[in-house]
């Protein structure tokens, strides 16, 4: 499903984000 593939790499971007970040 598209919709949950986008969702999860939301996520992850977000995560990777924060864990860049810290």
């Amino acid at each position: 499903n598209i919709t949950t593939v986008t969702q999860k790499a939301r996520e992850w971007s977000k995560k990777m984000t924060k864990w860049f970040l810290q």
